[in-house]
Parts: C-alpha cells; sequence; structure tokens
C-alpha cells in the first residue's frame, strides 16, 4: 500500500471492468487486514514512521485513496465492516458496509449513518440446519430503531468460503437448500416468514423446492427424511406427489 504502482494498477482494473460489469456497487473488500505484517516490512514500517501513521492510519489512508479511484468511475463503495469500524476510516456517506463478524455490530454501523448489509449469520460453510438460515431477521439486531434506521438495512448475503469446499465433492449439498432458507427470508415480508409455521409450511416449501433443484441436477440435501426422485416426492414418508404438482399443503392428500 506505500507503492505507487499499486493504485495504478488498481485504475487500471477500473478503468478495464467498469463498464464491462454495469452495477453502481464496487466491491473493495477491506477485511481481516493483517497489520503485524506491515510492521514486520521494512518499507512499510519505513513510510509508516516517516508519515506518523500507525498500521490502522495506513491502512485508513489505502482505503480513501481507493474509494477515490472507485468513484472516479462513477461507482460506490461497498465494503466489508472493517471499512468503517477501523480506526481512523472516514468512508463516505455512500458507503454500504457488509457486517461479518456478528450481527451485533449491525446496530453501531446503521446507527452511524451507513447503508448495512449482514453476511454473518449466512455463512454456508458453517454448516447448521437450514431453521438457522431461514429464521435470522437482520432488523432484531437493531436496538430500537427509527423508520429511516430500518431502511438503512438493504439485506444480506449468503456466503460460501471453498477453504474446505470444492465444486467437484461437498460444495452444492452445503450450499442448498440453507441458501434458499436464506433467500426466503430476505426476499419475503417480514410478517409473512414469521407468520409461518416453521415445521410445516416453510419446511415443506423448501422441501419441495429442493426436489426441484435435484430434478435439475443440483446435488442439494434433504431436509430431513425426504425422499425425491423422477417420479414420487415424499416429505417425512408422510405425503407424496407427482413431479410439478407441489400444493401449499404441508400434506397432500393421497390421489
Amino acid at each position: 500500500m506505500t507503492n505507487e504502482d499499486l493504485y495504478l494498477a488498481i485504475d487500471t482494473i477500473l478503468t478495464e471492468l467498469a463498464d464491462v460489469f454495469p452495477d453502481k456497487l464496487w466491491h473493495v473488500g477491506g477485511d481481516e487486514p493483517h497489520f503485524a505484517c506491515w510492521t514486520a516490512n521494512k518499507k512499510v514500517a519505513a513510510y509508516m514512521k516517516a508519515h506518523g501513521l500507525t498500521a490502522e492510519g495506513l491502512y485508513a489512508q489505502f482505503s480513501g485513496r481507493y474509494a477515490k479511484l472507485v468513484h472516479s468511475h462513477n461507482k460506490s463503495v461497498i465494503g466489508w465492516e472493517e471499512v468503517q469500524t477501523t480506526k481512523g476510516t472516514a468512508p463516505s456517506a455512500d458507503t454500504i458496509v457488509e457486517v461479518w463478524e456478528g450481527n451485533n455490530a449491525l446496530d453501531a454501523v446503521v446507527k452511524a449513518g451507513f447503508r448495512a448489509t449482514v453476511s454473518s449469520n449466512w455463512y454456508l460453510d458453517d454448516g447448521g440446519d437450514w431453521v438457522k438460515y431461514w429464521s435470522d431477521d437482520p432488523l432484531s439486531y437493531l436496538d430500537k430503531p427509527t423508520a429511516e434506521q430500518k431502511a438503512l438495512v438493504l439485506g444480506g448475503e449468503s456466503c460460501m468460503w471453498n477453504s474446505k469446499f470444492d465444486a467437484h465433492s461437498n460444495m452444492e449439498p452445503a450450499m442448498w437448500p440453507n441458501a434458499a432458507a436464506a433467500a426466503e427470508m430476505l426476499w419475503s415480508p417480514l410478517a409473512d416468514v414469521k407468520n409461518t409455521t416453521v415445521e410445516q409450511d416453510a419446511r415443506t416449501r423448501l422441501s419441495q423446492h429442493r426436489c426441484r433443484m435435484v430434478r435439475r441436477g443440483v446435488r442439494a440435501s434433504p431436509l430431513a427424511e425426504d425422499y425425491c426422485s423422477a417420479e414420487l416426492y415424499v416429505r417425512r414418508s408422510r405425503s407424496y406427489s407427482h413431479p410439478g404438482d407441489f400444493p401449499p399443503s404441508p400434506y397432500t392428500p393421497p390421489p
């Protein structure tokens, strides 16, 4: 971050890709800075000393310069929460902060006036039952929020990190249907989700959707003792339907 060539490289990448990806947002990353590595590097340590910077100050300097380059290409910054929580950082007002180190951090981010998304409890590589993903409401982490503060919570993102997974073996079963459970929470009106009986309505919808995915070649995990084949769908050995016949009732009547 003390080498000017870095900023030339970032600007070159933005120039080449800004029009390729028409989205308004540009994710800058920014998570997990390893300050000990910087202080251990003689050149970086000398730069910080010459400019009166701490490691956090160097991080803030880099973040600010990166953000200016992003803005120069008519895009807005989204970054992991460190772009706002690291000491000395002062992101622009249009920055979106992505909370990942615990959803309780969401309250402070929103009350500081920033728009935010949530990823913390939707890391698919952490495993867990589908209910864990389905029942996590981002707004529940806000302390007595105003309507304006609620509006700053834009939604969430399910993430899959491949340190323990690969696309050829165990990634798809880990992703699905848990990602679908998170999607239902994020794309449904909150009242509709909270008024749903988990074991019956939501579980049935997701198990039916899992069957759709299996029939389309996705190696999605079963929710429980369900069975899905090309000709039959069985939910908990008590209901069944033929392909394409997925009624809203949790228990399909016999033919």
